[in-house]
């Protein structure tokens, strides 16, 4: 348990740098003027770099060969839904808190990803934790 806890830490640890650059990036774009769409992207690429090192070196301790292909191939799966997030999210509510929402949905869901399909390490599940019946 403990061990699975502290990657799941590490990885949010991570995630939330990366989130503060992607989202630092994104929202002076957008403040710039930037379409939401081109300035989510150049703030999810400059997180990317980042990431895959972080992610490889403290989070996973991968080994793979290919898995900066991976990385990258889940990277673009993530902007096309941060993008449809903030496309619904956008018709409710302002657009920075519209990216802040879908940049939240697209770190759980690619924690989820990268540990399964780029990464190949086992995770923190439910029945790992001690939980009172």
């Amino acid at each position: 348990m403990k061990i699975a806890s502290n990657q799941m830490m590490r990885y949010f640890a991570v995630g939330a740098l990366n989130t503060l650059i992607a989202y630092g990036v994104f929202s002076l774009l957008l403040r710039l003027g930037m379409h939401y769409t081109w300035a989510t992207l150049l703030g999810g690429i400059s997180a990317m770099v980042a990431g895959y090192k972080f992610m490889n070196k403290l989070v996973f301790k991968g080994k793979s060969k290919h898995a900066f292909l991976k990385f990258i191939f889940i990277f673009t799966t993530m902007y096309f839904v941060n993008i449809f997030t903030q496309f619904v999210a956008r018709k409710i509510m302002n657009p920075y808190i519209a990216g802040a929402v879908a940049s939240l949905v697209c770190a759980l869901l690619s924690y989820f990803l990268n540990r399964k399909f780029v990464f190949g390490t086992k995770g923190p599940s439910l029945e790992q934790h001690d939980c009172p019946e």
